[in-house]
C-alpha cells in the first residue's frame, strides 16, 4: 500500500525489505513500518542511508546540552552495525541495530521488577515500594501501598517476587 511506496520511495529496496522478513522470521510489518518511520527521522536526505552527519545531527539533538556526540563517536556507533563497511547505515543495519535493543516482555518486566528491588533480594516490600515512588516523585501512603500487598502479595510474606509482580502486571 501507500507505506510501501514510501518505503521504496526512500531508496528502501524491495530486495532488502525481503531479506528482512527471511533474517527476521519474528519480524511483523507493524515493526517494520515504526522502524521505516524512525529511519526516515534520520535519513534527513532520503537517500535511503544514515550518514556520519545525519547521525551526529540527530543524535545530538536527542541528548541535548546534556551530551555532545563527535564525530568519532558516532563513527564508532556507525562501525559497530556497518555490516557491507561502506560507513553508513543502511535500512538493514538499522532493522539490525533495533532489533537488538528491542527486550522481550518478559525482559521488560524484570527491569521493571529491579527498579522497585531497591536491595536487590529477587523481592519487593512496602519500604521498597514507598522509597520508589517518592524517589520518583509520586509519594504514596503506608495504608495504599498495604493495599497494593494485599492483592498482589499472594503467598502472604509481606514482599513482592518476580511471579506476583507478573500477575500483577
Amino acid at each position: 500500500g501507500k507505506r510501501r511506496k514510501s518505503q521504496q520511495k526512500m531508496g528502501i529496496e524491495q530486495a532488502i525489505l525481503d531479506k528482512i522478513k527471511e533474517d527476521f522470521a519474528d519480524i511483523s510489518q507493524d515493526q517494520i513500518d515504526e522502524y521505516t518511520d524512525a529511519f526516515k527521522l534520520f535519513d534527513t536526505d532520503d537517500s535511503g542511508k544514515i550518514d556520519e552527519h545525519e547521525l551526529q545531527a540527530l543524535m545530538n539533538k536527542i541528548s541535548g546540552k546534556n551530551y555532545h556526540y563527535s564525530i568519532e563517536d558516532i563513527r564508532r556507533l556507525i562501525k559497530a552495525v556497518d555490516k557491507n563497511s561502506d560507513g553508513e547505515v543502511d535500512f538493514y543495519e538499522f532493522v539490525l541495530l533495533m532489533s537488538k535493543s528491542n527486550k522481550s516482555p518478559d525482559d521488560e518486566l524484570r527491569d521493571a521488577f529491579k527498579v522497585f528491588d531497591v536491595d536487590g533480594d529477587q523481592s519487593i516490600t512496602c519500604d521498597e515500594i514507598m522509597k520508589v515512588m517518592k524517589e520518583m516523585g509520586q509519594p504514596i501512603k503506608k495504608e495504599e501501598v498495604k493495599l497494593i500487598m494485599d492483592f498482589v502479595d499472594l503467598d502472604g510474606n509481606q514482599s513482592i517476587d518476580f511471579d506476583e509482580f507478573k500477575k500483577m502486571m
